[in-house]
């Protein structure tokens, strides 16, 4: 059973499930160090002109509750997967002067670097049969089918971004760069949900209904490729050059 919004589990116990962006604004030389430095060990990257993307591993948490845990919801079932396909940008913005007049300010987004993250926390309770375990594990392949190919996507929607106008007012340049920064972050993070995100939730609700989360007798991979066949949320991939990905 998969659980796209918040839920409070017990106390202060909060999971939230949701795309996360974090944009600065940065000058060239900053952003060309910025790019230089050696990512972790199994991240992927992916660059094209401008733009380049830093794809982690995703990562896979198992969590076990005891049933007290589960009473304030009790009609959502016995197990939950929570993820979040996280998007953080950082932009390099370049002022035009030709057209910044009045307080208003214009900015041409000139370059991009993209950090890619997919934190799977799967919630499980004791005992907890071998049945359900493997359908709890349906909704991680779904993520990380999509997430697969994420790297991609994200570089296709930052790229598309560059050389977009950002017309910001505010009392001084730096604050209107940052104001141009945030609406940036704002596409780019909203572009790439709508292409891994959403995908990933259309697709998991179908798994549940096709599998009656997990009390029938489909198999958790049937029931994936199932949901993938029959979303009508659909995952689209770009087209890239063939040097790309490093």
């Amino acid at each position: 059973m998969n659980r796209p919004v918040r839920k409070q589990l017990k106390g202060d116990l909060f999971i939230i499930v949701g795309i996360a962006a974090i944009v600065g604004s940065i000058g060239y030389e900053s952003y060309s160090f910025f790019s230089r430095i050696t990512p972790q060990a199994g991240v992927q990257i992916v660059r094209q002109s401008d733009v380049s993307v830093f794809k982690k591993p995703l990562t896979v948490s198992p969590k076990y509750l005891q049933g007290a845990d589960w009473q304030q919801d009790p009609k959502a079932g016995t197990a939950y997967t929570h993820w979040s396909f996280i998007c953080k940008s950082e932009f390099v913005m370049q002022l035009d002067q030709t057209k910044s007049k009045d307080g208003a300010y214009c900015f041409v987004l000139r370059a991009a670097t993209v950090d890619l993250e997919l934190p799977i926390t799967v919630w499980l309770p004791f005992g907890i049969s071998t049945k359900l375990r493997e359908h709890e594990d349906g909704h991680r392949q779904i993520c990380a089918r999509i997430y697969a190919d994420a790297d991609k996507i994200a570089l296709d929607c930052a790229t598309k971004l560059v050389g977009h106008e950002f017309v910001e007012r505010a009392p001084t340049i730096p604050e209107a760069e940052l104001l141009a920064a945030q609406q940036a972050r704002v596409m780019l993070s909203t572009s790439y949900a709508e292409r891994t995100e959403a995908v990933s939730l259309a697709v998991s609700d179908l798994y549940d209904k096709i599998t009656n989360h997990g009390m029938n007798s489909i198999t958790t991979s049937s029931g994936v490729d199932q949901a993938f066949a029959q979303s009508p949320t659909k995952l689209t991939l770009p087209q890239l050059k063939e040097d790309a990905t490093e």
